[in-house]
């Protein structure tokens, strides 16, 4: 029973929580020129898993009611079961208030924005790295692998299971969403963060980086004005964001 409420949190992490450690990096020295250029994203393609049927789906809908925890005891139970079900998820959740870390989270990637303070989980990530020189410097490809074992932990979980498991839980968010004095329901907000993530169009090659400062920009100004969500779409890879893709289209679809 208690595996479902972490089920259910899962399923958040996906659409936004890459985004607070992709914005804001370290600074390495460039390395070497750019061998290479990224090719454009495909489009989403269903990723091939062992996946429940619709009727066990709907199976797990019609189980025993759940019995939620309160909203500010569900920490130690998300944090245990996390532990038993996916150590590597387990060692990545911060210790406090994760129901309502991951309500703002999503609330925010549904304005295209990203969560910098306050984050629900850390993913150790090596420092982002550019090559090329002063005037032309480029993102070293070699970050776009920087995530792959994040990515890989979330599109494994079965969509239709994730979304079916959501709908038990969503009261929690719900009440949450609440606290926040916002319009809406957190439901709302949910579908529209994951519709503008799989709306992102890759970037066409390779973009040009600019250091007026500490971070690193876009030479071209109208990349640069793209929202949060989108830079983070394109830093983290073509390959990485066509899976993230696929897969939230395919929760956006059982929800």
């Amino acid at each position: 029973m208690n595996k479902k409420l972490l089920i259910a949190i899962v399923v958040l992490v996906a659409i936004g929580a890459l985004g607070w450690y992709l914005q804001r990096q370290e600074i390495k020295p460039p390395s070497t020129p750019v061998t290479e250029v990224p090719q454009p994203l495909p489009a989403p393609q269903p990723i091939i898993r062992d996946e429940p049927t619709a009727e066990s789906a709907a199976d797990a809908e019609q189980a025993e009611p759940v019995q939620l925890p309160l909203l500010a005891e569900s920490d130690a139970e998300v944090r245990a079961e996390a532990a038993e079900l996916a150590p590597r998820l387990a060692a990545w959740l911060t210790p406090e208030e994760q129901v309502r870390k991951w309500t703002v989270l999503v609330d925010l990637a549904a304005d295209g924005v990203v969560m910098e303070k306050n984050r629900p989980l850390g993913f150790p990530m090596s420092a982002y790295k550019v090559t090329g020189e002063e005037g032309n410097y480029r993102p070293d490809a070699a970050n776009y692998g920087r995530t792959d074992e994040l990515v890989a932990t979330l599109t494994a979980i079965p969509p239709a299971r994730a979304a079916a498991i959501y709908k038990v839980w969503q009261p929690l968010f719900e009440e949450a969403y609440g606290e926040l004095g916002k319009p809406g329901s957190f439901d709302q907000r949910l579908k529209l963060a994951i519709d503008r993530i799989v709306a992102v169009k890759p970037l066409n090659g390779t973009p040009t980086l600019v250091r007026p400062k500490v971070f690193y920009r876009y030479a071209d100004p109208k990349l640069e004005k793209s929202s949060e969500v989108e830079k983070l779409m394109w830093r983290l890879g073509p390959d990485n964001s066509a899976k993230l893709q696929a897969w939230l289209t395919e929760v956006r679809a059982a929800l």
